[in-house]
């Protein structure tokens, strides 16, 4: 009979044990549920924000035409029609770039890694942004220490980092100026260095720069909305591939963007 109750004592423990167990993970899963509805409840908010005001401006003035179409003459209606097509433009960009971003923070994300030259990838991302830059007169010095650097890497998604890269900064550079990328190897990693003579950040806003939806200007300088993913996108897409981003500025002095990529051993 002693045995019997000692067995049943064991049995019991093991099963509080458990229980135990199964508190501290429902404690754990429920407090991932709640991160992923705050998570979710600021995307609702930030898509609310953003949203409703391009849609104020499309209401707007669609009911302004509407109501006085018989004293639009041709001038004011094309006025008009370019306002709501820039208003629905934007939002059709950010829900295009925040369907991107989701897309990025899911776990099923695959990425498609192959051996790609890395170098080939930059000096073609690099071609197709000069007639952009060129219509600002700026002056893009592409420069590497080496014409072949064979990496392990998703030619696409590295494509959109180093052109988003680019193209922010030559929005955001002045008219006549320069942007030098360079590519510097080590024993280690591949190094590349993005920067322009544009209008800078503060520096309390540089540890911000990759904050999701964060935007110093809500215009660039040629007059563009901006969204503020690209830099918290570019840097999800950088560690995927073991790398790393990193942001220097000052107002009115310029930008840079160091990236590092791991060489293959």
């Amino acid at each position: 009979m002693k045995k019997n109750k000692t067995k049943s004592d064991k049995y019991i423990e093991e099963l509080e044990e458990k229980i135990i167990d199964l508190r501290i993970q429902l404690k754990s899963e429920k407090k991932s549920i709640d991160l992923i509805n705050e998570s979710h409840n600021k995307l609702v908010a930030r898509l609310i924000h953003d949203l409703k005001n391009p849609a104020g401006v499309v209401t707007s003035f669609s009911e302004m035409i509407l109501e006085d179409i018989d004293f639009y003459d041709a001038d004011k209606l094309k006025k008009h029609i370019g306002i709501i097509k820039k208003a629905a433009d934007y939002s059709i960009l950010f829900l295009n770039r925040t369907s991107k971003f989701l897309r990025l923070k899911s776990p099923k994300m695959a990425y498609l890694f192959s051996k790609l030259d890395y170098i080939d990838l930059l000096n073609q991302v690099v071609d197709r942004h000069i007639p952009l830059a060129l219509d600002k007169g700026i002056n893009i010095i592409s420069k590497s220490e080496t014409t072949s650097e064979i990496l392990m890497i998703d030619s696409e998604e590295m494509d959109k980092t180093i052109s988003n890269i680019v193209e922010n900064a030559i929005r955001y550079s002045n008219e006549n100026t320069t942007i030098t990328i360079s590519v510097t190897i080590t024993k280690n990693t591949v190094e590349t260095l993005i920067t322009d003579d544009g209008v800078g950040v503060c520096k309390e806003n540089i540890a911000k720069v990759f904050d999701e939806y964060f935007v110093v200007n809500t215009y660039s300088n040629d007059k563009e909305k901006c969204v503020g993913l690209g830099l918290t996108m570019s840097k999800i897409i950088i560690e995927q591939h073991q790398g790393k981003i990193y942001f220097k500025s000052e107002l009115d002095k310029g930008a840079e963007v160091k990236i590092t990529l791991p060489r293959m051993s």
